[in-house]
C-alpha cells in the first residue's frame, strides 16, 4: 500500500506544471531548506535549476527587508577583498553609499548573479543579527522601551568592523589610505547614526566579555595562563578576537549555556591574529569627526556647544541616507542630543564618558518622550562614566566582601590542577572534583592535603 501511495505522490509531481513547482519552493522559509527539497524529488531539483534567482530572491524578499540587503551584500563582498586591494575596498564604500542613498531596493537590482551558497550567507548573517536584536532588546532596553533601529544596523556594525580588512603591508602610505577608507565608511552616516553602531558594539562585546570570563573564572587549564583582571574588554586581545569572527559564531558563543559548549568554542588558545588597530572597538574610533565637518555647519572651529547650533545645522549633521526613524524629531536623535547638549560636536562621538549610555543602548529606543533622567533611573546609573554592564571582575573584587579570596584561591587552584594534568571545569568558590578528568584519587588527595597546608599557614 505504501509503494503505491508513494508510486502515486511521484506521478502526481510530475503532472504539476514547473512553475508552480518554482513557487512551492519560493515558499521556503529559509535558503537550506532547499536541500532537502531537491534532495527527495527531482522535479524540485529541475525548479531549481530552472528559476534559481526566482525561487532565492523570493525567499530572502519574504525574509529581508531591502533597507538591509545593501549592508549584507557588501558584507558578502567584504569577504572576497584581499587585505591590501584598497581600490577595491574604495570601490566597496562608494557602492555602499549609493546603495544606501537611494530608495530601497530588490536584491536583482543591485546584486549579481550569487550562488546557493551566497544566498545562505545573506539569509544566515541577517538571521543571526535577529537573534541578536531580540537578546539585545531583553538585556539593554530600558523598561517598556522597543527597538526603533532596524536590524540592519547590526548587520552595520558587522560590515563596520570588518572593512576594510586589515592590510599586510606595513608601509605609511598603506595606513593612510586604510585610515581614509575607513573615516570614509562612517562618514556616510550622522554622529547621532554612529552612536547607535557604539550601542551596538556595547552590546555584542557584552556577550563576548560574558563568555570569556565564565571560561577564565572556571576552565583549569585557563586557570595557569596569566589573564589581568583589570583589562578593559575593548583592550582584550581574547574578547576582540571573539568580536572579529562574526555574528554567526558569535551567535554559537551566545548559545552555548553549557560548560562544555562554551569549552568547545572558546578553548584555552591565543587568540585569532589580529593587529590590534582591527580590533573591532578601535576600528569604531574612525567614526571620530574630522575638520571636513566645519564648513558645511559654517564653522571656523569646533569649539561651539550643540546647544548654540540652530535646527538648518544640526539636519546638516544627518545624512540623506540615514533611516527617516533617525531624523532630527526623533527620540534617538533628541537623546543622541541631549547627552551631548553642552559639548562640542566633536566630543559627541566615541566618547567614554557616554559608556553608561552605549551599555543601555540609549539611542535604540523609539519612545519620543523618553528622556535623558528616564533613561539614567530605568539603568541605574545616574552618574556618566558608570557601566551599568558588570565583568566578572566586578562581582568579586571588593577587598571588604568576606569571600574577596575565593576566585584568587580558586585560580591557584584550577593551576595546581592543571600542572598534575587534570583538565575541565572548577568552582569559583569551595572544592568540587566532579568535572575535573585526568587525575587519579591519590592525585586529588595530595591536592586536598597541600590545599589544607596552605589554608592554615594564610589564616
Amino acid at each position: 500500500m505504501a509503494s503505491i501511495t508513494q508510486a502515486t505522490s511521484r506521478c502526481s509531481l510530475l503532472g504539476v506544471p514547473p512553475e508552480i513547482i518554482a513557487e512551492i519552493l519560493a515558499q521556503s522559509d529559509s535558503i537550506r531548506q532547499l536541500v532537502p527539497a531537491i534532495q527527495s524529488h527531482r522535479v524540485f531539483r529541475d525548479a531549481l535549476n530552472d528559476q534559481p534567482h526566482f525561487i532565492t530572491h523570493s525567499i530572502i524578499a519574504a525574509h529581508i527587508p531591502p533597507n538591509a540587503l545593501p549592508f549584507l551584500v557588501a558584507l558578502l563582498t567584504s569577504t572576497r577583498i584581499s587585505p591590501n586591494n584598497y581600490p577595491a575596498v574604495h570601490t566597496l564604500i562608494w557602492t555602499l553609499a549609493v546603495t544606501t542613498s537611494e530608495a530601497p531596493k530588490s536584491l536583482s537590482q543591485f546584486a549579481g548573479n550569487l550562488s546557493l551558497s551566497d544566498y545562505d550567507f545573506l539569509f544566515q548573517n541577517y538571521a543571526t543579527a535577529e537573534f541578536l536584536v531580540g537578546r539585545m532588546a531583553k538585556k539593554s532596553a530600558p523598561h517598556g522601551q522597543h527597538l526603533s533601529v532596524a536590524t540592519s544596523r547590526i548587520v552595520t556594525h558587522l560590515t563596520a568592523g570588518e572593512l576594510p580588512p586589515d592590510p599586510s603591508d606595513s608601509s605609511l602610505s598603506a595606513y593612510q589610505e586604510e585610515d581614509r577608507l575607513r573615516c570614509d565608511f562612517f562618514r556616510m552616516f550622522a554622529p547621532s547614526v554612529n552612536e547607535q553602531l557604539l550601542c551596538v558594539y556595547a552590546y555584542l562585546e557584552s556577550e563576548a566579555s560574558e563568555a570569556f570570563d565564565f571560561l577564565v573564572a572556571h576552565d583549569v587549564n585557563w586557570g595557569e595562563l596569566s589573564i589581568s583582571w583589570d583589562e578593559d574588554a575593548f583592550t582584550c586581545p581574547y574578547i576582540q578576537s571573539i568580536l572579529s569572527r562574526g555574528l554567526p559564531f558569535l551567535r554559537q558563543v551566545v548559545c552555548a549555556d553549557t560548560y562544555d559548549k562554551k569549552i568547545r568554542l572558546l578553548g584555552p588558545q591565543h587568540p585569532k591574529s589580529i593587529n590590534d588597530g582591527s580590533y573591532p572597538f578601535h576600528q569604531l574610533c574612525y567614526m571620530s569627526l574630522r575638520g571636513i565637518t566645519l564648513p558645511p555647519l559654517g564653522l571656523k572651529n569646533g569649539k561651539p556647544s550643540l546647544d548654540s547650533y540652530a535646527l538648518p545645522q544640526l539636519q546638516i549633521l544627518r545624512r540623506t541616507r540615514d533611516d527617516p526613524a533617525n531624523s532630527t524629531a526623533s527620540g534617538p536623535f533628541h537623546l543622541w542630543l541631549g547627552a551631548h547638549w553642552s559639548r562640542s560636536v566633536f566630543n559627541s562621538v566615541i566618547s567614554m564618558r557616554d559608556r553608561n549610555l552605549w551599555d543601555c543602548g540609549y539611542v535604540l529606543w523609539d519612545n519620543v518622550n523618553v528622556n535623558m533622567t528616564d533613561i539614567f533611573r530605568e539603568c541605574d546609573a545616574p552618574i556618566p562614566g558608570n557601566t551599568i554592564i558588570l565583568r566578572h571582575r566586578d562581582t568579586w573584587l571588593d577587598e571588604e566582601d568576606e569571600d574577596y579570596e575565593d576566585p584568587l584561591r580558586s585560580q591557584s587552584r584550577r593551576t595546581d590542577i592543571s600542572f598534575m594534568g587534570g583538565t575541565g571545569y572548577w568552582p569559583s568558590s569551595g572544592i568540587d572534583f566532579s568535572s575535573i578528568k585526568g587525575l587519579s584519587e591519590g592525585q586529588k588527595m595530595r591536592l586536598l592535603e597541600r590545599w589544607k597546608k596552605e589554608d592554615e599557614s594564610s589564616g
